[in-house]
């Protein structure tokens, strides 16, 4: 995947990353579709970035996280789902995590500047977003009897590895959330709800990537 732009918007789903370089790239082009997971280049306001599916999990996202690091890639934005174990975080609140971990483990921080820049674009944008840590754990998505708190209150797939990897490879990321499942009130939500849902978080992420307009 040669002459990828620095900065980069990864999400789990190939059709949503579609939806998004027709949405917010201007001159889109495909420039990967390894093992059927997609990536686009183009512009947004005065920034090239790129935006890539990564598959589902923390090792899906490690193995094409290392490809794309190694052309290039050097900050990053997760765009991606999460569950409230909170009843206050209803579904459609966008959730900036702060921190990813396991359950009772130390855990990661997110790229302060990045983390900054979205909570800035946020309050541009007038988009409702938490800072939250969160924590990592597959067994919940796998169909688990549900994630060890650990101290959190929001539980993803796989913000604990972008973390990791990031703070270990030199590179800048932050992970950006949309809650789809509310445990406490019983709610989860479709898939055409999270298609449709999305749009605050994506413009968001691309905001945060690009920097255009924001201290």
């Amino acid at each position: 995947m040669p002459g990828l732009a620095s900065g980069a918007v990864l999400t789990d789903d190939p059709m949503r990353v579609k939806m998004l370089a027709a949405h917010y790239l201007d001159g889109a082009g495909l420039v990967s579709e390894n093992r059927g997971m997609l990536g686009y280049r183009g512009r947004f306001s005065r920034a090239e970035l790129g935006v890539f599916s990564v598959g589902f999990g923390e090792s899906a996202l490690l193995a094409y996280l290392s490809e794309l690091s190694s052309c290039g890639v050097k900050r990053v934005v997760y765009l991606g789902e999460c569950v409230s174990l909170a009843a206050d975080a209803d579904t459609g609140t966008i959730v900036l995590a702060e921190t990813g971990g396991r359950p009772f483990e130390a855990a990661d921080a997110a790229d302060p500047a990045l983390l900054g820049g979205a909570v800035n674009a946020a309050k541009q944008l007038k988009i409702g977003a938490r800072v939250l840590p969160v924590l990592t754990d597959d067994r919940y998505f796998l169909g688990g009897s549900g994630a060890a708190r650990g101290g959190a209150d929001i539980v993803d797939f796989a913000t604990r590895a972008l973390y990791r990897y990031s703070l270990d490879n030199g590179i800048a990321a932050v992970s950006i959330l949309t809650v789809t499942e509310n445990v406490p009130r019983g709610k989860r939500e479709n898939g055409a709800f999270r298609q449709s849902q999305f749009h605050g978080a994506s413009r968001l992420a691309f905001e945060t990537l690009a920097g255009a307009g924001f201290e």
